[in-house]
């Protein structure tokens, strides 16, 4: 959920909302410039039992999921880092065509069917769409939509 702030203010208000039957969490952006929030498939990450016990995961392979989400913090912090700038959606996308990580736990696994990558600003939004799994060549010759959305004004 996005929400944009007061009039005049270049800034907004972002949650990820999950929620499965009568269970629910609710994580928020800081609001800070180049903030970044990442989800793996359906796990959730807060501490909500109740979440935990909706998923249809198997707990002997919850950890690699896990495992999972700390290699994508320690890509975001990595490219900050080298490319000495905020993060934005070329840096995103490349991200999901990482084949790091556990056997069957990489991004860009054979077996992916679609990815998500957006990101939001004061007076835009934009996602990119990818079908299937992301492929380094495909992603630089712009295999995948992109869809901006301009910031309503009333």
């Amino acid at each position: 959920m996005v929400r944009r702030r007061q009039e005049g203010e270049p800034k907004v208000d972002a949650k990820r909302i999950v929620f499965a039957q009568d269970a629910m969490s609710v994580k928020e952006l800081s609001g800070q410039t180049g903030d970044v929030m990442a989800q793996v498939n359906v796990l959730a990450e807060e501490e909500n039992e109740d979440l935990q016990k909706l998923e249809e995961i198997d707990p002997n392979k919850r950890p690699l999921y896990e495992r999972r989400v700390e290699r994508t913090k320690r890509a975001l912090k990595l490219i900050q880092h080298f490319e000495k700038k905020e993060l934005n959606l070329d840096a995103l996308t490349r991200i999901m065509a990482f084949r790091v990580g556990e056997k069957g736990f990489v991004y860009a696994n054979t077996d992916v069917k679609a990815g998500v990558v957006g990101e939001i600003s004061g007076d835009t939004m934009q996602m990119r769409i990818l079908s299937g799994p992301a492929i380094k060549e495909d992603l630089k010759a712009g295999k995948y939509e992109e869809i901006s959305i301009p910031q309503r004004t009333h």
